[in-house]
């Protein structure tokens, strides 16, 4: 080997040390986003005795870990000149006129400091995103945002799996509620993780050929299935069947496609049989909801226009959650800012299907299109979730998840964009 040689080779290593070390750590800046997940008393570190332990200090202080991720993201950023964040073809500018509306109206909020902290909360999401991604532009960013939540979202499962959910693991529908730690947890929840674990194990199935890999990734297929069949939730089987479409889609004929009548089965089996007893009203009426829907808008008649601020319905009606998007945030932002709230989908969707973005995830064999299946897979199971859950219309999982693929499939639209924009031009020069 000669000097030269020897140097290329020591710089090429450098460079791949260097990427990963970058992605790393981006990764481990978006993980400290969920920091506050499932939290209830951001006022915990200043009650007497904080803290009790080292747990508690843990369990304390990460009501303020979002935040941290938001400064040190903007301390990446700091001295480049910021991206059009509010260019009004920006899904994710709408997000954040949503929060900055909500947040002005935890004003009327009666317990408004509180309000305002979760608004802050949910500000920090699409912030800590945009930023990460440098100022929206970077695809590869975006994809380090993706890894990290299929990786929370496996561990969670696998977690669940063997821990506080080992007992029901073998056939058991799990109950109501779960307490895995330091945070309670629903069926949905349970349903929610499994999903997205079980439509990205099925996304990199369906490309791996090697048989380790594949291996691997079909037990991780597996456990996540059965952990969402075991869970009954309705609207995470019914993202999943949406998800699951767009892959088969993408498959044609594929080995896969075989296991068709296997997902009906198991969504006819968990969501209706189990999660429905069986019934249609029980099927298409979810229990609960039109009453919590009725309560909520007698909420909302009292401040049409501003709501009353995040968190609304929980100190508006006796702790209970709204079920619904677009309830959600208008009892939050009121009208004003529930514009921007489905301006945001909208819009998202408005780049998909402008830019043909179904037909061109189909090409399985780029590791991009693979990032483009999953961000729509995802797309698709959280806007289902949107009628009967508060999907991304308050700081939770949803938004973790919802963020990154709108941010990669914002970003894959614009490149593909401006590829087209360099094609025209060269192909009327060659008619000429």
């Amino acid at each position: 080997m000669t000097e030269d040689s020897g140097l290329k080779t020591h710089v090429v290593r450098h460079r791949k040390a260097q990427t990963t070390y970058t992605r790393v750590f981006l990764g481990i800046i978006w993980f400290l986003v969920w920091g506050a997940f499932s939290y209830s008393d951001p006022i915990h570190v200043f009650h007497s005795g904080f803290p009790e332990s080292l747990f508690d200090l843990f369990n304390g202080i990460r009501a303020y870990v979002p935040f941290l991720a938001l400064f040190i993201s903007a301390l990446l950023m700091m001295g480049r000149k910021p991206y059009k964040i509010f260019k009004v073809n920006k899904p994710l500018a709408f997000l954040t006129l949503y929060a900055v509306m909500g947040l002005s109206s935890s004003l009327l909020s009666p317990r408004g400091g509180f309000s305002a902290y979760w608004g802050a909360l949910y500000l920090s999401v699409p912030l800590t995103g945009w930023l990460l991604t440098g100022y929206g532009k970077s695809l590869e960013k975006a994809e380090v945002l993706l890894q990290t939540n299929w990786i929370i979202a496996f561990l969670f499962v696998v977690y669940l799996s063997l821990g506080p959910l080992r007992p029901y693991i073998l056939g058991k529908p799990l109950p109501a509620y779960i307490f895995p730690g330091i945070f309670r947890m629903s069926q949905n929840g349970v349903g929610r993780y499994a999903g997205v674990a079980a439509l990205v194990a099925l996304s990199r199935l369906r490309q791996e050929m090697e048989l380790r890999r594949r291996i691997g990734w079909f037990l991780l297929f597996a456990i996540s299935l059965n952990l969402l069949s075991l869970s009954q939730s309705r609207l995470a089987l019914m993202g999943f069947a949406g998800g699951v479409a767009i892959i088969l889609f993408s498959l044609r004929f594929h080995w896969i496609a075989f296991f068709t009548p296997v997902f009906v089965g198991i969504i006819y089996l968990s969501g209706f049989l189990w999660g429905s007893e069986g019934t249609l009203e029980k099927l298409f009426f979810l229990t609960g909801r039109p009453d919590t829907w009725s309560q909520g808008l007698e909420v909302i008649s009292r401040s049409p226009l501003v709501g009353f601020g995040f968190r609304a319905d929980r100190y508006f009606m006796g702790w209970q959650h709204m079920h619904n998007a677009f309830l959600h945030a208008l009892i939050q932002s009121g009208i004003l800012g529930t514009i921007f709230f489905i301006a945001a989908i909208y819009w998202i969707w408005h780049i998909v299907l402008k830019r043909n973005l179904i037909k061109k995830s189909l090409d399985i064999s780029r590791i991009r299109n693979i990032y483009l299946s999953e961000s729509l897979v995802i797309l698709i199971f959280f806007t289902f979730r949107s009628f009967f859950e508060s999907t991304a219309a308050f700081y939770g999982a949803d938004l973790f998840f919802v963020v990154p693929a709108i941010l990669f499939i914002q970003l894959y639209g614009e490149q593909r964009e401006r590829r087209d924009r360099v094609r025209i031009p060269s192909i009327k020069e060659g008619e000429r």
